[in-house]
């Protein structure tokens, strides 16, 4: 009852808001027990919860129905107490491409700025700060700076892109190499090199796919430089520290002496992989600061997924999903996380 695969949770994520298991219920269903998210809880990944609290039971997604931040869990007889942990899936950050297949127009050569919210600047060579306007065309070298509550997305070449969180500040630069042919081969490749310089602040990266076009994307820190052709993933460099945590795809981490920290691998079974940097060490800590990573990393998807909550608002009010917006929910990348809640 209380456990789930990763695959199978992912596809309950997709299937229980789209059919009507989650908010905005009509009457609450019978023989179940209504649960309250405990205040002041953190996130917490399932792994950490095993090691330093194996006695609480936990709660996969098909055992329960959810209500805002209430949760009505189905035979609660097998509940040991009043508390519990509920897993819970997460979309990942959203692509900059809109449910029903459309995106902004960008030349393969060309980044842009796009779902500019809040306060965001663009500092080119020589030149004073400019605030950032939607579309604007983003040369290569340029740096662009978030306000306190913005955010920006940075639309690259039609594949790529860098969705910046608020407080943040980063430069880029973009070249695209070929058409080439390798030896031996008669198929045209393109080479796009993406290199991005993040000073502080929070970046979540998307390295997409396009057929025979080779990629090599670097996002470096004061503290630790990430190199991947592939993949999502979310970095939060500050002052002391700089994590990372990996949702799609493999990311390679290199310190400044470009000495290998580690290489963080992610998929359907693997889960959401994290990494901190100085290394944090003891179990207690770790989950500590898996946790503070993990609320960080919900908290900018919320804010950034509009396109997703405006799918979830439309059925929730009654519109069935086409079937390009099923496909749309289901190519997003998903992180599982546990919730801690009491009962009523």
């Amino acid at each position: 009852m209380f456990s789930c695969r990763p695959c199978l949770c992912g596809f309950l994520l997709l299937a229980s808001p789209w059919l009507g298991l989650s908010n905005g219920l009509a009457a609450e269903p019978s023989n179940t027990t209504r649960f309250g998210i405990i205040a002041g809880m953190p996130p917490v990944l399932e792994g950490d919860a095993q090691k330093n609290d194996s006695e609480t039971p936990i709660v996969a997604p098909l055992d329960y129905f959810r209500e805002g931040d209430e949760f009505l869990i189905k035979n609660t007889a097998a509940l040991s107490g009043s508390e519990a942990w509920v897993k819970i899936n997460q979309e990942w950050v959203e692509p900059i491409t809109a449910p029903d297949g459309t995106f902004p127009k960008v030349a393969s050569d060309e980044m842009i700025l796009v779902e500019i919210q809040g306060q965001v600047s663009v500092v080119e060579s020589g030149k004073e700060p400019a605030t950032a306007t939607e579309g604007q065309l983003l040369p290569s070298g340029a740096t662009v700076i978030t306000g306190p509550d913005a955010t920006v997305a940075i639309f690259i070449g039609g594949i790529n892109s860098v969705r910046m969180g608020p407080a943040t500040r980063l430069s880029l630069t973009y070249q695209v190499v070929g058409p080439f042919r390798l030896p031996g081969s008669t198929k045209s490749m393109q080479r796009r090199i993406t290199r991005v310089k993040l000073e502080e602040g929070k970046a979540f990266s998307k390295i997409g796919y396009e057929p025979q076009v080779e990629q090599y994307f670097q996002l470096s820190t004061p503290r630790a430089t990430t190199v991947a052709s592939s993949g999502d993933f979310l970095i939060i460099q500050d002052k002391e520290r700089f994590d990372i945590g990996v949702a799609r795809g493999a990311v390679r981490v290199v310190d400044p002496k470009g000495e290998d920290i580690a290489t963080l691998t992610a998929n359907n079974q693997t889960g959401f992989q994290m990494l901190h940097n100085p290394e944090i060490k003891g179990h207690l800590a770790t989950m500590t600061n898996n946790s503070r990573f993990l609320d960080a990393t919900l908290t900018l998807i919320r804010q950034i997924n509009r396109k997703v909550s405006a799918l979830r608002e439309r059925h929730q009010q009654g519109e069935n999903m086409t079937k390009q917006e099923r496909d749309y929910m289901e190519r997003l990348p998903t992180i599982i996380y546990l919730q801690r809640v009491r009962k009523l």
